[in-house]
């Protein structure tokens, strides 16, 4: 069993935090990340920012623009993941988009990944139907790769997501980016924009 997948007990939730490596700086974020961790979430998600953040809100595509703006790159969000892992327990997780992984080399990034502590992915723009690549160097590096899934998946899709996803699957409880929302849909109605759940 994974780390990741170590926190998820029956009948019990887990406290997932999401923070945006490299804003306001990179000090903060890994005092942040520390503090998070010694007051309780029990997994933190640590965002490689992306200049076109397609699946996130404003709050986040701004974090991240202002993250790049102070030249925060993959290689640096490898060696903060390194620094908080040196302090805390809790599980890491890197939550980025395909082009970074791809442009970094897949094998060299998640080889990095595994040796800084992160203990898995979140790529939203990767669909299960193009990730056998990333899903074999992410296993071989003992990286739990998770996929999404959506209000209006079918199915043969949840199907596909929970035989490809380790760790978790995210539940993405709104259609359109994540981001602050009035209401939820009925189908959802308990669950928080972003949520998260185990297979």
């Amino acid at each position: 069993m994974s780390q990741i997948a170590a926190v998820f007990k029956p009948d019990s939730k887990a406290l997932i935090a999401y923070l945006t490596v490299g804003y306001p700086d990179l000090e903060i974020t890994e005092k942040a990340a520390i503090a998070l961790a010694r007051n309780g979430v029990d997994i933190i998600e640590l965002g490689i920012p992306f200049s076109d953040p397609l699946a996130d809100g404003t709050t986040i595509q701004r974090a991240s623009y202002r993250a790049l703006q102070h030249g925060t790159t993959p290689r640096q969000c490898l060696k903060i993941a390194e620094q908080i892992h040196r302090e805390i327990n809790t599980p890491l997780i890197f939550m980025t988009y395909y082009n970074p992984a791809y442009h970094f080399g897949l094998d060299a990034f998640c080889r990095q990944c595994a040796d800084a502590g992160v203990s898995g992915l979140i790529v939203p723009d990767l669909p299960p139907e193009e990730g056998p690549e990333l899903e074999a160097v992410a296993q071989k590096n003992k990286l739990d790769l998770i996929y999404l899934l959506a209000p209006t998946s079918s199915d043969e899709r949840i199907r596909l997501v929970a035989e490809h996803s380790h760790g978790f699957i995210y539940l993405v409880s709104v259609t359109g980016v994540t981001g602050a929302r009035d209401r939820l849909p009925e189908i959802w109605t308990g669950l928080s924009p972003g949520s998260e759940s185990r297979p």
